[in-house]
Formats: structure tokens, C-alpha cells, sequence
């Protein structure tokens, strides 16, 4: 969630590393893209049981945090300790496929450097 929110500020035109320092995530995650996993390695089948379901659902809304804050949120949300082995397994274990997106493809991110320019006259 704080990943996803701070890459919205940035692509409205906000500075990446002040969004970064007053999210308190690194610049790189706002930079990451998430990979898909090979269509063979997904894991098919809902989770056992609510403590899973509470565990993939954090995972999925904050995917650039480790398996300790993972474990730290399904522990708030539910109000009771959580083993971070449980978290950990979730971690290893390949992505639910997501459906497709509806419509056209997003425009590239707009805070990429344009690179350098020539300043120089020619000859």
C-alpha cells in the first residue's frame, strides 16, 4: 500500500526521494517493477485458512516488503501473534495469476531522465 500510494506521487510529479524519505521505503521500490512468475510455477487453490487469507491478502496489497513486515501486519490485523515461518512459506511460494487487465496498456512512467543533451554548437 505505502509503495503503490508513493509511486502515484511520484508519476503526479512529486520528487522520488522525498516521497521515499517521507514514506520511510527505499527509492528502489518505487523504481521496482514486480515480476510474473512463470505460468508453470503458479500456485493454484485458495488459501486454508483465514490466517493464509490474511497473510496473501497483505502480501498482494504490499509486495516489495519482506516476510517480517508481512508477518508484523497479518499479526496487527488479526490481533494475535502470527509465526513468521507461515509468512516465510508465502514468500517462497509463487504468485496467484491475476486476471488480465481490462483496456489498453498504461503509458510509460513519466519520471524517467530524458538523458543527456547537446549544448555545444557544430562546426
Amino acid at each position: 500500500m505505502r509503495v503503490t500510494r508513493s509511486r502515484e506521487l511520484v508519476a503526479e510529479g512529486h520528487s522520488p526521494s522525498v516521497v521515499a524519505r517521507v514514506a520511510q521505503i527505499s527509492r528502489q521500490a518505487i523504481y521496482r517493477v514486480p515480476k510474473k512468475a512463470p505460468a508453470a510455477a503458479r500456485r493454484a487453490g485458495p488459501p486454508a485458512d483465514d490466517v493464509e487469507a490474511a497473510i496473501v491478502e497483505v502480501a498482494k496489497a504490499n509486495q516489495t516488503d519482506g516476510y517480517r513486515m508481512v508477518c508484523a501486519l497479518v499479526a496487527r490485523k488479526l490481533g494475535r501473534g502470527q509465526p513468521q515461518a507461515c509468512a516465510a512459506r508465502h514468500a517462497r511460494a509463487p504468485p496467484d495469476p491475476a486476471p488480465p487487465p481490462a483496456g489498453p496498456p498504461p503509458p510509460p512512467a513519466s519520471f524517467r531522465s530524458p538523458g543527456p543533451t547537446s549544448s555545444g554548437t557544430s562546426t
